[in-house]
Protein backbone atom coordinates (compact mmCIF):
# COMPACT_ATOMS: atom_id res chain seq x y z
CA UNK A 1 0.00 0.00 0.00
CA UNK A 2 1.53 3.21 -1.08
CA UNK A 3 1.77 6.21 1.27
CA UNK A 4 -0.88 8.20 -0.44
CA UNK A 5 -3.81 5.07 -0.22
CA UNK A 6 -2.62 4.96 4.07
CA UNK A 7 -3.28 8.60 4.18
CA UNK A 8 -6.62 8.31 2.39
CA UNK A 9 -7.71 5.06 4.80
CA UNK A 10 -6.59 7.48 7.63
CA UNK A 11 -8.52 10.31 6.82
CA UNK A 12 -11.66 8.26 6.06
CA UNK A 13 -12.02 7.58 9.46
CA UNK A 14 -11.79 10.77 10.49
CA UNK A 15 -14.62 12.77 11.46
CA UNK A 16 -15.60 15.81 9.62
CA UNK A 17 -13.75 18.15 12.06
CA UNK A 18 -10.32 15.74 11.83
CA UNK A 19 -10.55 16.00 8.42
CA UNK A 20 -10.92 19.44 8.16
CA UNK A 21 -7.88 19.86 10.70
CA UNK A 22 -5.54 16.93 8.57
CA UNK A 23 -6.67 18.82 5.69
CA UNK A 24 -5.13 22.20 6.78
CA UNK A 25 -2.25 20.26 8.03
CA UNK A 26 -1.40 19.18 4.93
CA UNK A 27 -1.49 22.91 3.28
CA UNK A 28 0.62 24.05 6.16
CA UNK A 29 3.46 21.14 5.39
CA UNK A 30 2.82 22.69 1.64
CA UNK A 31 3.64 25.91 3.05
CA UNK A 32 6.07 25.42 5.03
CA UNK A 33 8.01 23.13 1.94
CA UNK A 34 7.22 26.46 -0.24
CA UNK A 35 8.76 28.92 2.82
CA UNK A 36 12.10 26.05 2.93
CA UNK A 37 12.25 26.92 -1.47
CA UNK A 38 11.99 30.87 -0.91
CA UNK A 39 14.91 30.85 1.53
CA UNK A 40 17.07 28.83 -0.39
CA UNK A 41 16.27 31.27 -3.02
CA UNK A 42 16.77 34.14 -1.14
CA UNK A 43 19.98 32.51 -0.02
CA UNK A 44 21.35 32.09 -3.32
CA UNK A 45 20.17 35.49 -4.82
CA UNK A 46 21.74 37.70 -2.18
CA UNK A 47 25.51 35.18 -2.51
CA UNK A 48 25.29 35.90 -6.23
CA UNK A 49 24.75 39.78 -5.73
CA UNK A 50 27.98 39.59 -3.06
CA UNK A 51 29.60 37.42 -5.47
CA UNK A 52 33.20 39.65 -6.26
CA UNK A 53 32.42 42.14 -3.44
CA UNK A 54 34.73 40.56 -1.14
CA UNK A 55 38.14 42.55 -2.79
CA UNK A 56 36.22 45.52 -2.16
CA UNK A 57 37.58 48.63 0.37
CA UNK A 58 36.07 48.05 3.81
CA UNK A 59 34.59 51.33 4.06
CA UNK A 60 32.32 50.50 7.30
CA UNK A 61 33.15 49.23 10.70
CA UNK A 62 31.39 48.72 13.51
CA UNK A 63 31.59 51.66 15.37
CA UNK A 64 28.73 53.82 16.70
CA UNK A 65 27.54 56.43 15.38
CA UNK A 66 27.86 59.77 17.39
CA UNK A 67 25.93 62.97 16.74
CA UNK A 68 26.96 66.13 18.23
Amino acid sequence: MSVTEEIVKEAVGLDFTQQRELLMFVKYLKTKKQGDDNADFKKFSLESAMRGMEDEPDFYDETPVVRK
